[in-house]
């Protein structure tokens, strides 16, 4: 049995490549910022509302990943599902893994008056994603507006409400407005007969807004990409984000300490009599790679 160190993933797949989908104005480049830890600075160099699906955004500030970015599907507007599902037909012949799409992340902004979810576009291209095997998750932002909109609600229906009592009961509002969105897109999967992907809300006003939602979207993300694509590179989107750190602790478990067991047990060629503390030289090394700590220099 051969054991791969993180080392070894990173030469097959050195960076996670992602495809963001959404309007501009939806919160792409703010929810970039905050999962990989990048700055605002470093994000667009196209013209707001242009994105180039095929250029490759990388960062100087975090190496682990790559992003190609697409503005979202308008109603009628078919040349932009055309460049989209070329591209993503031509990613999918790629002969090597780090070539290929590692997940999609579908952007569009939550909805606040029970308005219609996706356009046409958008149910064409999750079919054709699912066709071709392509994790995606339904990322849905500007979460805090849902919320801020139940609170006006809440308050203008109950003027005496304590500022507690309302801050609890447009969050509870605002959670039941946000499953019953849910639960339009479950029915328009199976309408299009495909499973339906993961839905995430995100609040993107403040970096502190972001709370528990960002840890669920790098969760999630990790999960559905190491359960539908073949070979670590999940272990690449764990080293690349910088929002979780108990993916980070549970990929190092995962890769770390089970090269350790297998590297005292000699089940790795040429290292199974290596030394404890080489062994634990090697693993130390894994660690800090996965940690992908940011340097504030640049």
């Amino acid at each position: 049995m051969t054991e791969s160190t993180i080392d070894d993933i990173l030469r097959d797949v050195p960076r996670f490549r992602i495809l963001c989908v959404g309007r501009s104005g939806v919160g792409k480049s703010s929810l970039i910022n905050r999962v990989f830890g990048i700055t605002e600075a470093k994000v667009s160099t196209y013209t707001p509302g242009e994105a180039d699906i095929d250029k490759e955004f990388v960062s100087d500030q975090n190496q682990y990943f790559v992003l190609h970015d697409s503005k979202g599907f308008e109603p009628g507007d078919n040349i932009n599902f055309d460049l989209v599902a070329r591209f993503l037909k031509e990613r999918r012949r790629k002969e090597f893994l780090k070539d290929r799409l590692h997940a999609i992340w579908l952007c569009t902004e939550t909805p606040r008056a029970g308005g219609r979810v996706f356009e046409e576009g958008d149910k064409k291209f999750l079919v054709l994603a699912h066709q071709l095997e392509v994790p995606v998750v339904i990322v849905f932002t500007k979460y805090d507006k849902l919320v801020r909109s139940k609170e006006i609600q809440a308050g203008n229906e109950n003027q005496g409400m304590d500022k507690d009592t309302l801050r609890k009961t447009s969050a509870e509002n605002a959670s039941d407005a946000f499953h019953t969105c849910k639960h339009s897109v479950e029915k328009t999967m199976n309408l299009l007969k495909i499973p339906t992907p993961p839905c995430i809300n995100i609040s993107v006003r403040k970096p502190e807004d972001y709370g528990e939602t960002i840890e669920v979207l790098v969760r999630t993300t990790r999960q559905i990409v190491q359960e539908r694509l073949e070979g670590d590179a999940w272990v690449t989107w764990a080293i690349a984000q910088r929002a979780s750190l108990p993916e980070k602790i549970n990929t190092c478990i995962d890769k770390g300490v089970s090269f350790y067991y297998h590297a005292l047990s000699g089940s790795i060629p040429g290292v199974g009599r290596m030394l404890l503390w080489q062994c634990l030289a090697k693993v130390h090394h894994d660690i800090v790679t996965c940690w992908n700590f940011k340097d504030e220099h640049k």
